[in-house]
């Protein structure tokens, strides 16, 4: 029998139903990116306070080693970040960077409330314990739990 062009094959369309691939964020990059957006954040509010109020920073020294530790504090933060992308190789999910940043904006705020107001010991080390919530299998956790919560 001959095939004729009008009776064309159908190809069968039963290969299996596989979820998309889905890139593994390493984790470490969202730490390290939280810990650099940490020291950002305290680098901008200590260089905002060295300028701003003079009672912050006391004596002629004050405001110089003020802005110097500013300085430091950003210097320590940019290539932490240009670090973390590097991680995560030009492929940066938002559902990963987005709660590291917010970690680090929250832990560089408190330190920098910490600074301002003079408290020693264990305490000043505590907001960078919140690190842990940068953790990408963390922040599912949580975010899993407040959209159970919603629905």
């Amino acid at each position: 029998m001959t095939r004729r062009p009008s009776m064309a094959t159908r190809r069968r369309n039963n290969a299996p139903v596989r979820p998309p691939h889905r890139v593994q964020t390493p984790a470490g990059a969202a730490v390290v990116m939280a810990a650099a957006v940490a020291f950002l954040t305290l680098g901008a509010a200590l260089g905002l306070a060295s300028f701003s109020n003079t009672e912050l920073t006391a004596g002629e020294a004050g405001p110089g080693l003020a802005r110097l530790l500013a300085v430091t504090a950003l210097v320590a933060g940019l290539p932490g970040v240009l670090v973390s992308v590097l991680l995560l190789g030009g492929k940066a999910p938002i559902d990963v960077l987005v709660p590291a940043i917010v970690v680090g904006v929250v832990i560089g705020g408190l330190e920098s409330i910490f600074l301002f107001i003079p408290i020693t010991g264990p305490p000043v080390a505590a907001p960078f314990l919140l690190l842990v919530l940068a953790f990408p299998a963390v922040t599912n956790i949580v975010v899993g739990a407040s959209r159970r919560r919603q629905h």
